[in-house]
């Protein structure tokens, strides 16, 4: 966590309340929001203003690294999660981890994060599916009917909510 004590540093070398002083302390905010990249765009063009303070952007740009190297390595976690290992609860963890990494608004890491979280929600469903079909047929092997019945009716519940929420016809909804 060293990179909240460059965070905190006061740009007080370059005291005098100038647009570029403005900017660096909006880069810190956004740091600690975790908007990596509207913190480097900021960065970027407070150098291009003023090259002296490339000592003091470059301090800010090796804390959005150790953030982005964090979340790389959570976004190659979470890849070998739902190709390789299938954890899709950890999968979820890590979708969360991610987003507190960073917040940035990039449509293809919410893209990317939007579909992975299906995925997993999805598989994770699957599962569950799988065990409730196996139990029933546990269930109905040994002749116990009415169990099998309620084992099988568990499953109704798996992603109810957002069937609930989808924009389906009413006359679908009210026959499920």
């Amino acid at each position: 966590m060293s990179f909240l004590v460059l965070l905190t540093l006061p740009g007080a070398a370059f005291a005098g309340g100038n647009q570029e002083d403005e900017m660096m302390a909006e880069a810190r905010r956004l740091i600690e929001e975790r908007n990596l990249s509207e913190a480097g765009n900021i960065l970027t063009t407070v150098v291009l203003n003023d090259p002296e303070r490339l000592d003091e952007t470059e301090a800010l740009r090796s804390v959005i690294k150790q953030l982005s190297d964090e979340r790389n390595a959570r976004l190659r976690e979470l890849i070998r999660n739902l190709t390789e290992e299938q954890d899709f609860e950890r999968t979820l963890e890590l979708i969360d981890e991610i987003r507190e990494l960073d917040k940035s608004e990039n449509p293809f890491s919410q893209q990317l994060l939007e579909e992975a979280e299906f995925a997993a929600i999805v598989g994770a469903g699957r599962e569950r599916f799988e065990e409730i079909m196996a139990q029933g047929l546990e269930l109905l092997s040994s002749e116990s009917y009415g169990f099998a019945v309620e084992n099988y009716l568990t499953g109704y519940d798996i992603r109810y909510e957002d069937f609930l929420a989808a924009d389906y016809p009413d006359f679908l909804k009210e026959a499920v």
